[in-house]
């Protein structure tokens, strides 16, 4: 990796874990609410720090689209490969879990992975692409909200 892509790589990964830590040191009520809404639920409990992970991996994606153009392609080859290496840390971490609000969302994370594959290839890099990336996210999130609906009915 030449510097300008180290460089990049570091400022844009570091600007990911500034919207981290900021959501946590001013308590985000998205986070804090869930995180004692569903004290008592493992499911909804586990189903709501995989919105929040899918949620922050998604938030390195936008930071990406921010790259200025001029950037170079060996820059956002390794930006790619450091956001995927953060999707497959996120699929890893929950390796034995054969639930199915895990099942639905490593769909979700699959789905999510071969999108920013396309997505990051520049050649590729054109108005229907970016449509459907939008689109993608859109239904993601409507997805994961019903699944969260309904998971939360189940255990009610």
């Amino acid at each position: 990796m030449d510097r300008e892509s180290l460089i990049t790589t570091l400022g844009l990964l570091s600007q990911g874990r500034a919207q981290l830590v900021s959501k946590f040191t001013h308590q985000d009520k998205a986070i804090f609410g869930d995180m004692f809404r569903f004290e008592r639920s493992p499911a909804l409990m586990a189903l709501a720090v995989d919105r929040f992970n899918v949620s922050w991996i998604t938030h390195h994606y936008e930071l990406f689209e921010k790259l200025d153009e001029s950037a170079s392609p060996e820059a956002a080859a390794a930006f790619k490969t450091c956001v995927l290496g953060l999707i497959q840390r996120l699929d890893q971490s929950r390796e034995g879990d054969l639930s199915a609000e895990w099942a639905f969302v490593k769909s979700m994370i699959a789905e999510k992975k071969m999108i920013l594959e396309a997505q990051f290839d520049f050649s590729n890099k054109d108005d229907v692409n970016y449509r459907k990336l939008v689109f993608a996210q859109d239904r993601e999130r409507a997805l994961f909200e019903r699944a969260f609906e309904k998971a939360k009915e189940k255990l009610s």
